[in-house]
């Protein structure tokens, strides 16, 4: 019983949530989008001799502290997942509802499979356009949440 956050996934790393109130004995039916018009793509430029893996994660609410890689935590609303290798260092995020969002890399930390905030931006993205971004792991941003 209660407010409960109920996730839907794709193959794609893709993530769509609701809130949904749970009453035992009733059935909820929700239907949820996991499409959209639209997309964001670019390249990771990795440290020579650091980290030779990412993940990137499109959230509403930006990463405080380290996640395990390929799960959403309830609290950021992830939207989209990209794992990223130093030998490929493109990633694209497709299939993404408008609005403003962060988009945060991770860097692996000492958590088995894990990551830690390395870089973020907030962005803003609008049906039709897709938005090409690149992430420079090497000289993140001073305040890295504008």
């Amino acid at each position: 019983d209660g407010k409960q956050v109920v996730w839907f996934f794709n193959h794609e790393y893709s993530h769509r949530y609701a809130d949904v109130e749970l009453v035992a004995g009733q059935t909820v039916r929700q239907d949820m989008e996991l499409g959209g018009p639209c997309a964001v793509e670019g390249t990771v430029r990795f440290p020579a001799g650091g980290a030779e893996r990412c993940e990137l994660r499109l959230a509403e609410i930006p990463a405080s502290e380290a996640w395990d890689g390929g799960r959403p935590w309830p609290h950021e609303r992830v939207l989209a997942i990209a794992p990223v290798k130093a030998a490929d260092p493109k990633y694209a995020l497709k299939n993404l509802p408008p609005g403003r969002f962060f988009l945060i890399a991770g860097v692996p930390n000492s958590l088995w499979f894990g990551y830690q905030p390395a870089w973020t931006r907030e962005i803003e993205l609008k049906a039709g356009e897709p938005l090409s971004l690149d992430v420079d792991l090497v000289a993140p941003p001073v305040d890295p949440a504008p």
